[in-house]
């Protein structure tokens, strides 16, 4: 059976978030595991825009939740199931009249982080993370126009940041989220898109 194109991604996705939910149930049976809440603001934008097009950013919602299973006192893995809103506000021109349109992309991503601390124990614990990042396409408009059906079911990307960690639970950190996958799938075109995030996220670790 030879998959191509869009199914491939599908059923990349599919054993992604298999492998996910695996792991996950395999991490509930350790003592070494929290879990916890988060929400926060996205500020999302596209790669290579066409030349003569502008691009600009488009604020967004974070919302979710995340498991964290403590390998040692530094080091733990961190997945996440999060609902996240990305897009960009999009302007070009045409027989001299500007055209503006605001594409909304929202997706749940799966986010699997390694996530390192450097002050464990401490009242405030800074900490650096990174990992890839499986995005499921859930809605696609640019204004009111449903344009699901012209772009790439899901997103592979990848996560990096850093942040600080509260004594009561309560984190804060900062988020790039650069997408590998073209946001794209237009028969005949080859559109560079994707997807970067920049994210400020709140969390909550949940008391044990």
């Amino acid at each position: 059976m030879v998959l191509r194109g869009g199914k491939m991604r599908k059923f990349f996705g599919l054993v992604c978030a298999g492998l996910f939910v695996a792991g996950l149930s395999s991490f509930a049976r350790a003592q070494d595991l929290s879990f916890g809440v988060k929400a926060g603001l996205n500020m999302a934008n596209h790669t290579a825009p066409i030349e003569g097009d502008t691009y600009k950013m488009k604020t967004g919602v974070a919302i979710g939740g995340f498991a964290e299973y403590a390998i040692d006192d530094n080091l733990a893995i961190q997945p996440e199931l999060i609902y996240t809103q990305k897009g960009l506000e999009y302007e070009y021109t045409s027989g001299g009249q500007i055209y503006k349109y605001k594409i909304k992309l929202d997706y749940i991503e799966i986010p699997l982080l390694l996530k390192y601390s450097i002050s464990p124990g401490e009242n405030v614990c800074p900490f650096v993370f990174a990992g890839p990042a499986l995005g499921i396409l859930m809605s696609a408009k640019s204004d009111s126009e449903d344009i699901k059906s012209i772009c790439n079911s899901t997103d592979i990307g990848l996560v990096l940041g850093g942040g600080v960690e509260f004594e009561s639970g309560v984190s804060i950190d900062l988020r790039y989220d650069m997408g590998m996958t073209k946001v794209w799938d237009v028969e005949g075109e080859d559109y560079k898109d994707k997807n970067i995030v920049i994210s400020l996220m709140v969390g909550y670790k949940l008391p044990s």
